[in-house]
């Protein structure tokens, strides 16, 4: 067999625990060993230089470039083609991919690719490696449309391999879709399920526990259907990777108390497509839905204190504003973690799209193919429904807000919807607003709690209810630090550190997990307020200046109020000064054994490190 040599080409949205060359991996491993071990996956960025990528992917000196094609880099992978074409033309371009399947005719006009593949990948291995024998075919592209893949004869590509486990991993439990949403292309028409066999997954989870794998994106696109194969995942995950943190898609109308229960043994998010709370406009895109069974189930999730996350999709056929405004309050009501909002994109290759007409459907061309207006949405309105879609991505996502955010429209006797439209509407007067809800994904999240601190300052004030800003502010500050202690890295308490051991003199640095914030009010009495309501709050809890910190131990978040010397310490312990400089303000009322204790205390915690670690 000749020496062929295959790059497998996958550009990325964004550098990410989830950037995993996981589709181009899967055809790798389909190759037969000596291909397999000939080829290569590289990922490419966007910040990656087109040039640099050429001149990389030529280096490995390929008889051909297989390019992984979706909505978000298909007119990058065009570009790379054309660069590659330009400088090495008896080079064999493959175009693969949700992207390809779908836009197989349109990507053979372009005349940059020499195969096409439509469908899954590994069905089309033998053939492509056929053509590899062959010489460069002439101008026009050849099309394979490949067969469905029998799971049960793939190749892992993790175990043989193909794509090395790495701190995030996707991992391909099924693939297809048993139900006919209208607007999704992951049914591919056939609307059956297909899946991995126990045996493999219970042998790629024993690979990501001893390759110390932290999260998996489990690709299924409901692994809660049917109810019993959701069960069987889970006990699977329990048992050979217990302590990995999990990300899972599911339908609230398949969740049941003993699937709950075992979701609340792992550590694991659920994201849940509810895409409209409007059972006519579901109806439009072939969903049904029960409104009170799917808000039952959801509390469920609530019960057991199970993170999770809700979608909907605006510019669905049928819907408008009023309708996108009804569904974020429905969402919102039930508490999600996350609510993700998001418009409409008119996917080729699937339902919707060849019905486009029957719904008077304007969209994008080119991928990425965002629904422009349609017959109840109008171009002005879609803008109002993308503004609003920011202020809930930077108000209650960035801002992680689930905690507080119904409590504080009730103070404000606001709606949800409501609440974050004057949201918006405060956003859109300050100078950099128009730039912040264009770009909402840059927003960090401390400049979100700065906002959402500023705008509940200003819209108490309006509301006449100036009392209750230092307490909500107070509530959101404290939220801000928990979420930020439950992100960071774990504090390690520390052996040997009796004052005798400890040097004044010495230079420190707080440990990078821990958080330190002032309270208007006693940050105990905002940890334990419960449900007791932010009004309630104001009334019955007596203002006290406090300073607390917040930090992980063991798992677990800890909040602890903290002395005016101590917090004078911890905050001043930034590398540059040593302990007795940073101290020298207290030498009335303590003497230089008495800060040793001190110092003693906070290193053995954990929270002071030396500055050499």
């Amino acid at each position: 067999m000749p020496a062929d040599r295959i790059v497998f080409v996958t550009i990325h949205v964004r550098p990410s625990a989830q950037a995993v060359a996981l589709g181009a991996a899967c055809v790798a491993a389909a190759l037969p060993p000596d291909y397999r071990s000939r080829s290569c996956c590289l990922d490419v960025f966007p910040t990656d230089d087109d040039s640099a990528v050429v001149d990389t992917i030529l280096s490995h000196r390929p008889q051909a470039v297989s390019f992984s094609v979706y909505v978000w880099n298909r007119r990058r992978v065009s570009a790379l083609a054309r660069r590659i074409r330009a400088e090495a033309a008896h080079i064999m371009l493959i175009a693969g991919g949700p992207e390809a399947s779908a836009c197989c005719v349109e990507m053979q006009k372009e005349q940059l690719f020499d195969t096409i593949v439509s469908g899954e990948g590994e069905s089309a291995v033998a053939a492509l490696l056929c053509q590899l024998r062959q010489p460069r075919p002439a101008a026009v592209a050849s099309i394979i449309h490949s067969k469905v893949f029998p799971l049960e004869q793939q190749q892992s590509p993790w175990l043989t391999a193909a794509i090395q486990p790495e701190r995030g991993v996707l991992w391909e439990t099924s693939r297809g879709c048993p139900f006919r949403c209208s607007f999704c292309y992951d049914a591919r028409g056939r609307h059956k399920l297909r899946t991995v066999s126990p045996q493999r997954l219970a042998a790629e989870l024993q690979l990501f526990a001893r390759s110390g794998v932290e999260q998996i994106w489990v690709l299924d696109s409901t692994f809660n259907y049917p109810l019993e194969r959701g069960k069987q995942l889970l006990r699977l995950l329990l048992q050979h990777a217990p302590d990995i943190h999990y990300h899972l898609e599911a339908k609230a109308e398949y969740f049941d108390t003993e699937l709950v229960e075992l979701l609340s043994r792992l550590s694991c998010s659920v994201q849940i497509g509810l895409q409209s709370a409007r059972v006519e406009v579901l109806r439009n895109i072939r969903r049904a839905f029960d409104p009170e069974r799917f808000a039952a189930n959801v509390q469920l999730l609530n019960a057991a204190a199970i993170t999770f996350g809700i979608d909907l999709i605006y510019a669905l056929p049928g819907d408008d504003v009023a309708g996108l405004r009804y569904s974020i309050n429905y969402a919102l009501e039930l508490a999600p973690n996350h609510l993700e909002v998001f418009a409409l994109a008119l996917l080729p290759g699937t339902e919707l799209h060849q019905r486009q007409n029957d719904f008077s459907i304007v969209a994008l061309k080119q991928p990425p193919y965002t629904v422009q207006s349609h017959a109840t949405m109008s171009p002005e309105q879609m803008e109002q429904c993308r503004v609003l879609a920011a202020a809930v991505d930077i108000f209650y996502n960035t801002g992680r807000a689930v905690a507080f955010f119904l409590p504080l429209c009730c103070a404000a006797m606001l709606a949800p919807v409501a609440l974050l439209e004057r949201f918006a509407a405060w956003l859109q007067q300050r100078s950099d607003g128009a730039k912040l809800l264009r770009d909402s994904a840059a927003v960090s999240a401390a400049a979100a709690t700065r906002l959402q601190q500023e705008f509940v300052a200003e819209l108490f004030a309006s509301l006449g209810m100036e009392n209750l800003v230092g307490g909500m502010c107070d509530i959101i500050a404290f939220h801000a630090c928990w979420n930020d202690a439950v992100l960071g890295e774990e504090i390690v308490p520390q052996n040997n550190c009796s004052p005798a051991r400890i040097e004044l003199q010495r230079h420190w640095r707080l440990a990078d997990g821990v958080r330190l914030a002032d309270f208007n009010y006693s940050a105990a009495a905002i940890d334990a307020m419960a449900d007791m309501d932010v009004v309630e709050f104001v009334a019955t809890v007596p203002p006290s200046a406090t300073t607390a910190l917040f930090c992980r131990y063991g798992g677990e978040v800890v909040c602890e109020e903290i002395d005016e010397i101590t917090a004078h310490l911890l905050r001043h312990s930034d590398g540059s000064s040593s302990a007795a400089t940073i101290l020298r303000v207290y030498d009335a009322v303590m003497n230089d054994d008495e800060k040793r204790e001190l110092l003693a205390d906070v290193v053995c915690a954990g929270l002071l490190l030396p500055v050499d670690c």
